[in-house]
């Protein structure tokens, strides 16, 4: 049954979260707006079918009632609703985020590759704060400037000097920053760690 495939969903004050795996949903099971079934059934690709079921089962488990709609650079939003919406996949999981204020939600699960990768987008006083040997710590790192990406308006952001963590502790709690219009804009954020998975999310 797909409401077994609900793997977590949690409230915040203005928040709340979802989390499912990823499955081979059948259409029939998901309701779906006339528009998303089009949308629907013109992809092609499988991965990309799945997921959008999925993101819809997970919209479903919140109100059925409110259709996902896309802006111009591609960030979704409610049609009929002043809610803020942010979406994000990883290998084998949905995950999704409403809240009364902009959110921005990422998820990752750990892999080895990262350390391949850690230069581009950490500074060197971010390398300080966090212990570039853990696999876990990085993918935190990612997964904070992942959700920080999803909320600034600005083109051609570098993750490595426009986005910037303050402050890290084992609390699951971190400071960070973003630069959008040449202000720097501080955010706090919270870090989920789920068996292999990495949930991070701001939450003001």
């Amino acid at each position: 049954m797909a409401n077994d495939r609900l793997i977590r969903k949690f409230e915040t004050a203005d928040s709340e979260i979802y989390l499912c795996k990823k499955a081979e949903w059948d259409v029939n099971e998901i309701d779906l707006f006339e528009n998303e079934h089009k949308s629907f059934l013109a992809l092609s690709n499988l991965k990309r079918k799945q997921e959008f079921l999925g993101v819809r089962y997970l919209r479903n488990q919140y109100n059925s009632a409110l259709e996902i709609e896309y802006s111009e650079p591609g960030k979704p939003f409610f049609s009929r609703s002043s809610k803020h919406l942010s979406i994000s996949h990883s290998k084998n999981y949905i995950s999704m985020a409403i809240s009364s204020f902009s959110v921005g939600i990422d998820i990752e699960e750990c892999d080895q590759r990262i350390f391949k990768v850690a230069n581009r987008f950490l500074s060197d006083s971010e390398k300080v704060i966090l212990d570039i040997n853990s696999c876990q710590q990085l993918t935190i790192a990612w997964c904070i400037k992942e959700a920080l990406f999803k909320l600034n308006n600005n083109i051609g952001i570098d993750f490595k000097k426009d986005i910037q963590i303050l402050g890290f502790n084992d609390g699951a709690f971190i400071s960070a920053r973003m630069k959008q219009d040449s202000k720097w804009i501080e955010k706090k954020l919270k870090y989920e760690v789920i068996d292999n998975l990495i949930m991070c999310y701001n939450f003001e």
